[in-house]
């Protein structure tokens, strides 16, 4: 190919990409809709905190329950379980006693 070829080809390469990205961008700002639950979601807080609400919440008196079930601690004592040790399941055979070589040889 000539220097010449390559410099078009590579020129419409890059129109062909521009123009495709261009209408991507246009194409989904014309068609994007938006659910009201999803545009209630992100719409943003009010930041201002009303202080007359905050000075009442701490002035509010506290007030416990009446009717509560205190807690009575037991004084029985469960005496302690030694827990038993069991039988081994398997029992070793003499094979297992042989050692193995460094090249996988039984001894």
């Amino acid at each position: 190919m000539k220097q010449r070829d390559l410099l078009f080809f590579l020129t419409s390469f890059c129109i062909v990409v521009l123009a495709w990205i261009a209408f991507t961008v246009v194409h989904n700002s014309l068609t994007s809709t938006i659910s009201g639950q999803t545009l209630q979601a992100i719409s943003p807080i009010n930041p201002n905190f009303d202080m007359d609400t905050l000075k009442k919440i701490k002035t509010r008196i506290v007030v416990n329950p009446a009717f509560t079930i205190s807690a009575v601690p037991t004084t029985s004592v469960t005496p302690a379980i030694t827990p038993t040790p069991a039988p081994p399941l398997f029992i070793a055979s003499p094979s297992a006693t042989n050692t193995s070589t460094q090249g996988g040889l039984f001894q």
